[in-house]
This record gives structure tokens, sequence and C-alpha cells, in this order.
């Protein structure tokens, strides 16, 4: 490693870093290596003299520890130089002897040194003496916390002409046994050339702009150390080498003739030069001795500014206009970010699309607003123009999931924004972590909300339910902002990250299924100190908590808002049917039973035509687990539900589930998939499947034996599974994600 230092002098002595690209003759005027020879002309003096006690040494050896000779067999070191065996504190010295310089030029004065772990107050330095003007000491290693050398490393020190004289001290300051350093092959020689390095170049552009050609650049070339009598020569052109034109380019950086270790820096504000041209910029002198040569390459549109937007498409979000079994309309919200790109268009491939919002040609970010999209068609968003060309467009390919506007029974019925108590009950009173949203399974069934996720405007997702998770029939769902262990008579969770950040003057909250497809969304505005609740629940306004006058309370999570105390009724717990050799076992399990007379068990072949099984009558606990077996199932599939019946003839339907009777049923999961889709039992010999596009066209087929199937080369869709066995035939639809 060599290092630069300044030195400022009457003189205006040079200090460079040296990574010499060219071997030039040189001409030695003192030299040192501490080997003995006839060439070690440069003498010195040790101020103290030389010494060796045990383990402290100021002395010419073969190593210092664990330090060889950069060259050679011999060097000079110290060991715990501030001591009673010789030593001394503060600094010790080498003094080299003064050099004649009469009649040289490009002088360079140059050492390499080597120090380990200085630190307390160690100094390692040098002193420059030009001409009878001693210099201000040069600080090498400042060892405040156990500072060392990058191994040996070179300092090289430039002249100026017309010096006569040179002298150089080395100054160490060095205490304790752990440290030591080495210094070796000290020369002052006359070097050709000034200027030991030329480059390498960097391109920068002065103006971007889509045009070829047209913008302006600069070169920065840096370069180290000075020569009075070189010159700067740039020739451009079309082809290789640059000969063809000379440019009358200006450097407006700095003077290689007269300031040391600068850039110089070449400007392209006149259009001597254009994108695309090959350069060669030559510094030279009149006798040849020095001589670089820089060919630099560029590009016909090196300067066309870049294509900034950015665009996830995993973020793309999409609200349904309605919601029903078809297909449905709706639009989808497009964030950007990196904006503005001026010029830059937004387009889809499809001409019906209506594009609004926010334009990244002008916007730093925002939301681009696509409308009259359909459920279940694929479309391609392009931003073009501006920087956005020649390959550079932003391509956007997302698909409108079919499933995504499925209605759902699923209502949003409380929000606490601006909590005043201890709501998750977790011992802390947190103006954000007892945030909550209360949702609530309207429907008579359980609900599906796999992958579901829960978000604001500002934060953005703040909960996505995992996979698996299932909400009751008429049953709440709370989540909390921040974790709780608390018994809330329903399903409760904590937001991802610990933080809903709801505004508390108004805000937005969102549901939407696995697809992006909006479930729910409500819009709320402030509420002081409470929750804003839906009166009468599930279908009424919201409304300030306190209003409501049946139950004017801060918050209710878990429960009615409009009945005090009363919890969101969690009736059915689970419902399954399991086929054995011979029957069929449902079973169930409630909570909060009140009022319940009995249950009745219905079968039906088809889903459609159901036959009463029996009669289950109602447990004592308003918890309760229960049992009914089928001693006569049908040979294929069970379907079962339950008719739950009140006191008062009340009866609510819960079901249906299925079990085969004659083996387990295939299936396919998780649907939707990602990467991998399963098969929950491996295909026989003899059986085998094929994988299909909703048109029938096959993709892949999957032989028997096979468990599983590869979806991650998918696109985005509606796929077919298409199981062939001796029996008969059966088409199971998944959804890729």
């Amino acid at each position: 490693m060599t290092n630069i230092y300044s030195l400022r002098t009457a003189f205006a002595v040079l200090l460079a870093l040296f990574l010499c690209t060219c071997a030039s003759a040189q001409t030695t005027l003192a030299f040192q290596s501490f080997e003995g020879t006839a060439d070690d002309t440069w003498g010195y003096t040790l101020d103290p003299e030389t010494y060796s006690v045990g383990d402290d040494y100021w002395e010419v050896r073969s190593n210092v520890n664990d330090i060889d000779p950069f060259d050679g067999t011999m060097l000079f070191g110290g060991r715990d130089i501030e001591n009673n065996n010789g030593g001394r504190s503060g600094d010790n010295f080498i003094i080299f002897d003064q050099v004649d310089l009469t009649g040289a030029s490009n002088v360079l004065v140059s050492f390499y040194y080597n120090v380990h772990e200085f630190d307390s107050g160690d100094d390692f330095a040098y002193i420059l003496t030009v001409d009878g003007n001693t210099e201000d000491e040069v600080l090498l290693i400042d060892g405040a916390s156990n500072l060392s050398s990058n191994g040996w490393e070179r300092v090289e020190i430039m002249i100026p002409d017309g010096a006569t004289s040179v002298q150089l001290t080395i100054a160490v300051d060095q205490n304790g046994g752990s440290d030591w350093f080495g210094v070796d092959l000290f020369e002052v020689a006359s070097v050709p050339c000034g200027i030991t390095t030329f480059g390498p170049e960097e391109v920068e552009c002065i103006t971007e702009t889509p045009a070829a050609g047209s913008d302006n650049f600069r070169i920065f070339i840096p370069y180290t150390g000075m020569d009075s009598d070189v010159t700067i020569t740039v020739e451009a052109g079309a082809t290789t080498p640059a000969s063809d034109v000379t440019a009358t380019t200006t450097n407006v950086g700095n003077d290689p003739q007269t300031e040391p270790d600068g850039t110089i820096i070449l400007e392209n504000s006149a259009g001597e030069f254009e994108e695309g041209d090959e350069i060669r910029v030559t510094l030279s002198d009149a006798s040849g001795d020095c001589s670089f040569v820089l060919e630099i390459s560029t590009t016909e549109n090196q300067c066309r500014n870049p294509c900034d937007p950015n665009i996830n498409p995993d973020n793309i979000v999409f609200n349904c206009d309605t919601q029903t079994d078809g297909m449905d309309p709706g639009s989808a919200l497009v964030a950007f970010t990196n904006g503005p790109e001026p010029g830059v268009v937004v387009t889809v491939d499809d001409p019906t699309v209506t594009i609004s919002g926010d334009d990244p040609a002008v916007d730093d970010d925002g939301d681009i607003l696509l409308g009259n999209l359909v459920e279940g068609n694929s479309y391609v968003l392009t931003l073009s123009g501006g920087g956005c060309i020649n390959g550079e467009e932003v391509i956007v390919p997302f698909t409108f999931m079919d499933g995504s506007c499925v209605p759902v029974d699923l209502v949003i019925n409380e929000i606490n924004a601006d909590p005043d108590s201890d709501a998750n009950q977790d011992g802390i009173l947190s103006t954000s972590g007892d945030e909550f949203v209360e949702l609530y399974n309207t429907g008579s069934t359980p609900l599906d909300v796999s992958d579901f996720t829960v978000s604001e405007p500002g934060g953005g997702v703040f909960y996505t339910f995992p996979t698996g998770t299932m909400i009751p029939p008429r049953t709440g769902y709370v989540i909390f902002a921040a974790p709780t262990t608390a018994d809330f008579g329903c399903p409760v969770a904590a937001s991802d990250g610990g933080l809903i950040g709801l505004n508390n003057s108004g805000d937005e909250v969102t549901v939407r299924n696995a697809m992006g497809g909006t479930v729910v969304s409500v819009t709320y505005s402030g509420a002081s100190n409470q929750s804003l609740a839906r009166s009468p629940d599930f279908t009424g306004d919201f409304v300030p908590h306190t209003t409501i006058t049946s139950n004017p309370v801060e918050i209710s999570p878990c429960q009615f808002n409009t009945i005090p105390g009363l919890v969101l009724p969690i009736e059915l717990l689970s419902f399954t049917a399991r086929a054995d050799r011979k029957q069929v076992a449902i079973n169930w399990a409630t909570e909060n039973e009140e009022d319940n007379a009995h249950f009745y068990v219905d079968r039906s072949a088809n889903g459609a035509a159901w036959t009463e099984l029996g009669m289950v009558m109602a447990g004592t606990a308003t918890a309760n687990d229960y049992k009914y077996m089928d001693d006569a199932p049908l040979a294929g599939t069970n379907y079962y539900r339950l008719r739950q019946v009140d006191l008062d003839g009340t009866m609510t339907e819960y079901g249906p589930v299925s079990a085969d009777f004659a083996g387990t049923r295939f299936a396919v999961y998780p649907n939707p998939a990602t990467n991998v889709l399963n098969f929950n039992q491996s295909l026989a010999d003899g059986e085998s499947a094929s994988l299909t596009d909703v048109n029938g066209k096959v993709i892949r087929q999957i032989p028997a034996g096979s468990n599983r199937v590869d979806v991650d080369d998918l696109a985005a869709g509606v796929y077919l599974i298409r199981l062939n066995r001796s029996a008969a035939s059966e088409t199971i639809r998944f959804i890729k994600r």
C-alpha cells in the first residue's frame, strides 16, 4: 500500500500515492537497505544509540517479532523503546544524512514501514527538510487504539524541481512489549517523469435525455505527482483508436504542470466529443519520459436518463364493484415509487380499461387506478417513454383472479382507533397497543379466511390470517395491535408487527381475500377515547360506543355492541365426519349454548336432497362435545348437516361436511397454491393425472406414484387436475397464486 501525505513548504513539496503503470529508468542518489553492502550509501544517525537488552531493542536486525525484512535479510526495528535499557520516553529518531540534489529533477524520496498495534499514545512519523527548511511532522500512525499498518506500506514524497538538498528523519514514540515496528529500503532517486499514475477515468453525465448523442458529459482522470513539461492531448471520433479528430476540450480541473495529485476534468460543454465516440487522452512530455494513454469508449446513448419508476406486482390490490359468484367488474390500485419520470406514459393492453389516479410522470410516488377490469381476466400494464425506452420499459402483467369477488359473510363490527383503556387486558394502557378491529362471521357455516389480509392505507397490511384459519358461524374475531393472553370468549389475535396504526380522526379498514379482492371495507370518522361500533350489530352504522343507549360503554371486544356482556356466540366450534371400514363418525363441539333443545343429523348423497338420520339431545353444559354414528353409510360420498333447534323452535343449519365411505376422496392442497400442489394420497399403479388449463389444454402429465406436482412456473390463474382411475375420472379445480 502507498500513502499520500500533504507537505506544504515554500517549495510546495509534493507528496503522492504512486501506483506506477509504467517502468521508467531512474537515477539513485542515496540508498539504505541495512544490508551493509556497498549500495547502502545513505548514512544515518540514531538518537538514542542502538541497543538490545532482552525484549527491548532499537537496532538493525533480521526480524522484529513477526515482521521480516521487506527485501533482503535485514531491517531496522524497535520494540518497547520507552525503557531503562537504553531507550527513553517521547520520540526516538533515525536521522538520515542530507542528500545533495544539485542538477537533479523529479526527485522522489521513498521508504517502507511496518507497524504492529501501536496504542496509548504510540506514534510513528517522519520529518522532511528541504534546502534547510524543516517541515511539520507527518504522522503516519497515531496509535490511539491498537493501530497497525497494512503490512509493509510505502511512502513516496516528490521533491519540487529546483531544490538543492533533502534530509529525512523518522520519529518513533512507543511503549510496551506488545508493540513493535520495522523500516526498510530508504531511497532518494531522480525519476524521468514526475507523474506516476494517470487514470482510471470516470465519465459523468451533465445532462440526461432520451435522445442519442445529444447529452454533454465530463471525463474525470485522477493523477499523482506533477511535471512541469507535460501536456494533455484529446482525440475523439467514431473509430478505434480515436485519431480522426483532435478535440479542443478545455481541462477545467487540476493542472498537472503546477498542481500535484489532482484530477483532470475534460468537459464536453461545447460538443468536442459525443456520446458513442471513442476518445483517446494522452499525457506526455516532449522528451518522451512521460507517456500515458487512456482509451475511453462511450456508448451511443450513455447519458440517457434511467427508467426510475418501480412497481411491485405483489402490491397490486383489487376492489370489486359487485360481489357475486359470476365474473364481477372491479378496479385495481397499482402502487409506484421512484417517480417522477418526465415523459413516461401508462398504458394497459386492454383499451376498455380506464387509467386515472396518480401520474408517475409528475408524482414522486402514488397509486395508479385502473378501472373497468373484469374478474378472471389478465392484463399487462406498461410504463414507457422518458427514460423507459429501448428495453427499459416497466412491464407488469397481472390477473384479476377468478374468485376475487365471491361474496363472503364477513362484516367489520367494531373499530377502536383511539383507546382510553387497557382494551387487550395485558396490564398496559397503550394508545397504540390497545387498538383493535372486530370482525364477525354472519353466516351459518365456518368461514375459511386463510391468507386473508386486514389493512389500512397508511401502514398497509397489519394482519394476515394464517393458512387454515376458520371463523366459526356467527362468531366474532378480534385483532388487537399488541399480543394478549386474556380470554375474551371469542378468537383473538395480535397484529403482525405489534402495530395497527389507525388514525384517531378517521381512516379506512379493508379486508381482502387471498387473491387480493376486497371482501369488506369501511371508512370511519373519529371517536374520542372509545371505539366506533355498529348499532345495531352487523348491519347498523358506526357510532361512538358510548352513544349506544342499551350499552353505553367505551369498548366491547368479542361482545355484542348493543347487549351488555353478551359474548358474540360461538355456537359451533367444530363439525367433522370421518369414515372407517364400517361406519361414519359425525362429531361436533359447541360453546355458549343457551336455550338449546336438540340437534337433527341429516344425510345426503348429493348435498341437495336430505334424509334425517336421528336426533341428539342438547347437553347440560354451556360447552359440549357430541358424536353420532352412521352405521349404514351410502357407498361413495356422504354429506352430513346439523339442524340445531332452540327451546322456542328456532332452527339453525350447520354444514354440510362430507365423508367418503368407499375410500378417502382424492384432494389437493394448499388451494390456492404458490410453488407446489400436494395430493392427499399418491397415485396408485394404473392411475394417472394431468395438469391442464381451464380450456383443457394439457400442461404436463403426472405419472403413477406421484403425490405432488410443481406449479412454480405457472402464471397466476385457474387450473385443473384431471384424475384418471379405472372406476371413474375426476376433475379438481385449483388456483395458482
